[in-house]
């Protein structure tokens, strides 16, 4: 290390020099040392806040499956009916999970939810056809205009496009090829079966369901839905983002 001394100055005074030039230096050395403290401990902070988030997303994920992204429930021989909340969900579930061997089913209404049937490699019978052809009814726009029947489609993933005369169609909507296999006059009814352990509300097809104890029967009417909703959370002990989530609209039980 070099020291320079000024002739000009007596002893003292370069030492006083060079004490004032260590102070200062020694204050940005303390001052990047806080700097770099201040970066870790923030890098740190937001590892720890990430952690919790992404495991608990990733358990509820695991916990729920792919299918609790969207309205599902259970057909009577166990077949898995799916059905879209939104176009984006409608697209979606045309494009991820419709597979060859699965349905896809639509309420013959502008603004219907895309509905699927996931065949698992089996043959469902016609009960279960029934079953989610009364879940697509439901969810679509039939509810809300107090329909209580309306015919709902089924045709299978190789008769679905998305292109019409070479244009591509908006999202959450299809072009649909060849014969429809129909079920004329479906009724809008759901029963809405609470779990109060788990805080939710699952979704049974009235159709060949028959009289349940453990859950409520829905149909169009003229409660509204936010009323509804209010009421079954309160009846049920469950949160209420669970019965909205579920409740197509204004309602009525039966």
């Amino acid at each position: 290390m070099k020291i320079i001394i000024d002739l000009k100055k007596t002893v003292h005074e370069n030492a006083a020099a060079y004490y004032d030039e260590a102070k200062k230096w020694k204050k940005k050395a303390d001052g990047a040392k806080i700097a770099i403290a201040q970066m870790q401990g923030r890098s740190l902070a937001r590892r720890q806040l990430q952690v919790p988030v992404k495991a608990a997303t990733k358990a509820r994920k695991t916990k729920t499956g792919w299918f609790g992204e969207y309205h599902h429930g259970t057909t009577k021989n166990g077949f898995m009916v799916v059905s879209g909340k939104n176009a984006k969900d409608n697209d979606q579930l045309v494009s991820r999970h419709l597979k060859e061997g699965d349905l896809f089913f639509h309420a013959d209404i502008v603004g219907a939810s895309t509905t699927i049937l996931k065949g698992s490699g089996k043959k469902p019978a016609k009960e279960d056809l029934e079953q989610a052809a009364q879940m697509a009814a439901c969810y679509s726009r039939a509810w809300k205009q107090s329909y209580h029947v309306v015919d709902v489609y089924a045709v299978t993933p190789n008769q679905l496009s998305k292109y019409s005369q070479g244009e591509y169609v908006g999202q959450g909507a299809f072009i649909i090829l060849g014969e429809r296999q129909w079920f004329k006059n479906t009724e809008l009814k759901l029963y809405l079966k609470p779990d109060p352990v788990a805080k939710t509300v699952a979704i049974v097809p009235f159709i060949h369901s028959g009289k349940r104890d453990d859950a409520t029967l829905v149909q169009p009417g003229s409660v509204p839905k936010e009323t509804a909703v209010k009421a079954f959370a309160k009846k049920w002990h469950v949160r209420e983002e669970a019965v909205s989530s579920v409740l197509p609209g204004d309602v009525e039980t039966v």
